[in-house]
């Protein structure tokens, strides 16, 4: 199947992407230059060239799988249901037109980000705080998650005080011991990157 660059024209407007029980759940807005839509999630970490060399290689399938990216081709429809077991969180929604044979694809990566919609991984982390007599000592642990980034790659922050002190991958799987006085507030907050493909959430011991 040939691969053309989509146009303005082009763009179907995705209005709900989510997860409901073991399905992702997608509805868009009826394509009014197009019946034949490309239904596709690929991976947040997946990179735009390679997105597009999936494509290229394998957009003769209706339907396709493999660990970074899944999509199924179909018409007249304007919502699908795929389930969460064949890729998993976080995962970018595109919903690329199919004419005559021709998949309309982004241009480039900044359309792509345009014009997805990301459903969010979930890091799930634990927090004990313990009270001294002059400090409070919390203790951090995010569970050992594989992500295709490097050891130094900063996740996430805890600030105390405007000052922001790094979390990084390879922090990740053991105890984060954090001294502070009492009087002041420890927060956790994603870094900009990470907090566009994974939300923060704590459970307090």
């Amino acid at each position: 199947m040939e691969i053309k660059y989509m146009d303005l024209q082009d763009h179907i407007k995705i209005q709900d992407a989510r997860i409901v029980n073991q399905n992702y759940s997608l509805s868009w807005l009826a394509a009014v230059y197009h019946q034949d839509i490309l239904v596709c999630l690929k991976s947040s970490w997946m990179k735009y060239d390679d997105f597009v060399e999936k494509l290229q290689m394998n957009g003769e399938e209706k339907e396709y799988l493999d660990p970074d990216i899944c999509w199924q081709k179909v018409a007249r429809q304007t919502s699908a249901q795929i389930l969460t077991n064949k890729i998993r969180t976080p995962v970018d929604v595109l919903l690329l037109p199919v004419r005559k044979n021709i998949i309309y694809i982004p241009p480039n990566e900044e359309v792509c980000r345009n014009i997805q919609r990301t459903i969010k991984g979930i890091i799930r982390y634990r927090r004990k705080k313990t009270k001294r007599l002059f400090c409070v000592i919390e203790e951090l642990f995010f569970p050992n998650d594989s992500m295709p980034v490097s050891r130094d790659t900063v996740i996430a922050e805890y600030i105390i005080a405007d000052l922001r002190y790094p979390i990084t991958v390879g922090m990740m799987g053991q105890a984060i011991e954090v001294y502070h006085p009492g009087n002041l507030n420890l927060n956790i907050c994603a870094t900009r990157e990470f907090g566009e493909k994974y939300n923060l959430i704590v459970s307090e011991e």
